[in-house]
């Protein structure tokens, strides 16, 4: 038989993995040399603690495994595959993580003589094996709920390893039951219980018959995809098929901002203190299958020990509540911490003192209005642009501020650049920022 390209698809746990480890413990046990290839490209893979050179890759299957050769890149594949032997198979697991770039090399090994297996290609991948030559194995499943017909979906319901398959109507169905389950948990629960009432909404879900206190959600995520639209840093790093942006939203509430942006392309974290509002974050991001890492943990703790920095970071009202519950030095440290900890993009939105739900409830503060924050973040937050969107803006319900470590992309009508606030106002929030500074 002549040297081949192997490509399988299908559905999570449908069966590929574990027939790569078949095909690749009796390839062995032939004589023939197999190397094990998977992608050091993308967190959500290289996070896994067995994924390393020497290291096992199993599956589903009980007692099936392979020892890892490579754990590298695409261009890395490309030098690799060429000191092969010609009698050498080449696996490639979680092909979806390496660069459609990759389908040259894959093709010029099995011209060289190298059998190459590739399973779960991303959908660029795909396109690019239309114009190369391969033999195409697709796994299928029956649904599991009416086992009549063919699985198309799947769901999660207690974590991301073990999916229920569905056909498109059962997943329908389990989708509008569990949905309703969640919105009779948001109507029972604070800060409104026994009514359809909430604070804000969750994403691609419809919640007409909820009142809202955060209704501007929408025009909020709005600036937040013009202001990623307008760097190119991040537009590159969305263009490209390896590793996502990440996006951190502290003060996350019910996981709005975090799940849109995870199905915009991003890997988002959010962290909140109300617990009722990270679990049904998590419920929703397992319906949908997203790999979104939510947390309870309170703003400064979190930033504090944290050790990773972010493309993308939003704060909408929250670092006043840490001043609130804590005192004025801590909210500022929060914001020092977070600036520090962002790449590209500061989304901010602070509750001001001046509004009656504040007012009298930082002790030792200055007056925390629209000037302040623009001072604050030039201090605190290195940036080289900080736009403004007024309250009212295309329905936002408070001002929000836009930091861009790096010039964006300008635009006709676009957003109002601040100007640097008067040198008498600066003085006086800055006799509150010098600690910060070490001054």
């Amino acid at each position: 038989m002549p040297n081949s390209l192997w490509v399988f698809t299908g559905l999570p746990a449908t069966g590929k993995t574990t027939q790569l480890i078949e095909t690749m413990l009796a390839t062995k046990k032939q004589g023939k040399e197999v190397k094990l290839f998977l992608s050091n490209e993308h967190h959500e893979l290289t996070r896994r603690p067995n994924v390393k050179p020497g290291g096992v890759m199993g599956c589903r299957t009980p007692g099936m495994s392979f020892p890892i050769d490579y754990v590298c890149s695409t261009e890395d594949v490309g030098e690799i595959l060429k000191h092969l032997n010609s009698s050498t198979v080449a696996v490639f697991d979680e092909a979806q993580f390496f660069s459609h770039k990759i389908v040259p090399h894959w093709a010029n090994a099995v011209k060289k003589g190298i059998d190459v297996y590739v399973s779960s290609p991303s959908v660029a991948q795909l396109l690019r094996l239309k114009l190369v030559k391969h033999r195409l194995k697709k796994f299928t499943v029956d649904c599991s709920a009416c086992e009549v017909e063919m699985a198309k979906h799947v769901v999660y319901k207690s974590d991301l390893k073990f999916p229920t398959h569905l056909c498109s109507k059962c997943k329908n169905n389990y989708m509008q039951n569990e949905l309703s389950e969640l919105l009779e948990s948001v109507k029972q629960s604070e800060p409104f219980p026994g009514k359809y009432h909430t604070y804000q909404p969750f994403y691609d879900v419809d919640m007409s018959d909820f009142e809202l206190v955060r209704g501007d959600s929408q025009a909020r995520l709005n600036i937040i995809l013009e202001s990623i639209n307008r760097c190119d840093s991040i537009s590159k790093l969305l263009n490209d098929s390896g590793d996502q942006p990440t996006f951190l939203d502290l003060g996350c509430c019910s996981g709005f901002f975090s799940d849109a942006m995870n199905v915009h392309g991003f890997r988002s974290t959010g962290i909140d203190v109300g617990q009722h509002f990270i679990d049904w974050a998590e419920k929703l991001a397992k319906l949908k299958g997203q790999a979104i890492t939510y947390q309870k943990i309170d703003a400064h703790e979190y930033l504090s020990t944290l050790t990773t920095d972010f493309d993308v970071v939003s704060t909408f009202a929250t670092i006043q509540w840490v001043m609130a519950q804590n005192d004025y030095s801590k909210g500022l440290e929060c914001f020092k911490m977070l600036f520090d900890k962002t790449k590209h993009v500061a989304i901010v939105e602070m509750g001001y003192n001046t509004e009656e739900i504040y007012r009298d409830r930082i002790p030792g503060a200055p007056v925390i209005d629209g000037e302040w924050v623009k001072t604050m973040m030039e201090d605190l937050g290195n940036f080289e642009t900080i736009e403004f969107h007024p309250s009212g803006e295309n329905g936002i319900w408070r001002d929000v501020f836009v930091g861009y470590k790096k010039q964006p992309i300008s635009e006709t009508n676009g957003p109002t650049i601040v100007s640097k606030p008067k040198k008498s106002f600066k003085q006086k929030v800055r006799i509150s920022l010098k600690r910060l500074a070490g001054k």
